[in-house]
């Protein structure tokens, strides 16, 4: 996975991976708590630091996935009921998704290799 930091190209905007600092961050907050009183996090109980760097990795893994199947399958899909619209026709696109779905749409709008909609996408 790339990290080229927030300005790097879709999907390696971030930091290096470094499943160490996750887990000693994870144990960190653990052991302040809510307030630093050293009270555990709902649902955290002792493996919540231990399994930190997965859901991480998880993270970075499934935006790179909603980034993939926007840029390739959903795009070639919004292009091609766009294209089933006849000529003279006005019919508005909308897209909307939610946490990893908005990543899809967004991702749909970024079109492989320079590629256009034959239409614009309604904001």
């Amino acid at each position: 996975m790339g990290s080229s930091g927030p300005a790097g190209h879709p999907g390696e905007d971030r930091e290096p991976f470094d499943p160490q600092r996750a887990y000693k961050n994870a144990r960190l907050a653990a052991a302040q708590g809510a307030g630093g009183a050293g009270a555990a996090a709902f649902g955290g109980g002792g493996s919540s630091a231990i399994l930190s760097p997965l859901r991480q990795l998880s993270f970075w893994t499934l935006k790179n996935r909603g980034r993939d199947i926007g840029e390739s399958a959903g795009f070639s899909l919004l292009k091609q009921i766009q294209s089933a619209v006849p000529d003279g026709r006005d019919v508005r696109f909308h897209l909307t998704g939610h946490s990893f779905g908005c990543i899809v749409v967004s991702s749909m709008l970024r079109a492989p290799d320079g590629a256009t909609l034959p239409r614009p996408v309604t904001r």
